[in-house]
């Protein structure tokens, strides 16, 4: 299961130490693996997606509106290189906290 491969690469202490939820809830949908301080969330869509682009849009669009950017892989690049999607996820929690660097804080 793609989910569960890439889950067992977020899971592990990275290089950062930041903290990755599994089954995150939002508004009332469950997001695959979410970074809460940056409300980053990061869908792997497999095949039970597949005629579902319409409902998916409607869910990234509430997703949205509740201030999270929605990130989506598919399920066969998951399963192709499990290592590089994970080193992706990363990349962009580390370049979301470089956005907020020097930013005043609230």
């Amino acid at each position: 299961m793609p989910e569960v491969l890439l889950w067992s690469r977020l899971r592990q202490p990275n290089r950062s130490g930041h903290k990755i939820r599994r089954q995150f809830p939002v508004d009332r949908f469950f997001v695959d693996f979410a970074y809460l301080p940056a409300k980053l969330a990061f869908e792997v869509d497999g095949l039970q997606h597949d005629g579902r682009i319409s409902q998916d849009d409607m869910r990234t669009n509430i997703l949205s509106r509740e201030g999270w950017s929605v990130h989506r892989f598919s399920a066969q690049s998951v399963l192709r290189d499990p290592d590089g999607i994970a080193e992706l996820i990363f990349r962009m929690i580390d370049e979301w906290h470089q956005s907020q660097q020097g930013e005043p804080q609230d």
